[in-house]
């Protein structure tokens, strides 16, 4: 049964399902996964009040490293 992403708070309990594939990228092996299947088991609902909430304020900032031949432990 569908469900509204905008009511799943904080505390809901699920299920997923993925997938996991194998890749290299610059030379390193990785295992990557992808999203399959969503079971929400427990539904918490969101309810926006008016004690705990945020104005939106400018962009989000996306930091990509430029330097693909070191270590990536500091992400």
């Amino acid at each position: 049964m569908p469900i509204d992403a905008e009511i799943l708070g904080n505390g809901s309990v699920g299920n997923v399902q993925i997938d996991t594939y194998k890749y290299t990228m610059n030379g390193k092996d990785g295992i990557g996964f992808s999203l399959k299947a969503v079971q929400v088991t427990k539904l918490v609902e969101y309810k926006n009040g008016n004690s705990l909430s945020f104005e939106i304020e400018g962009e989000t900032e996306v930091v990509v490293p430029t330097d693909t031949n070191t270590d990536d432990s500091d992400w």
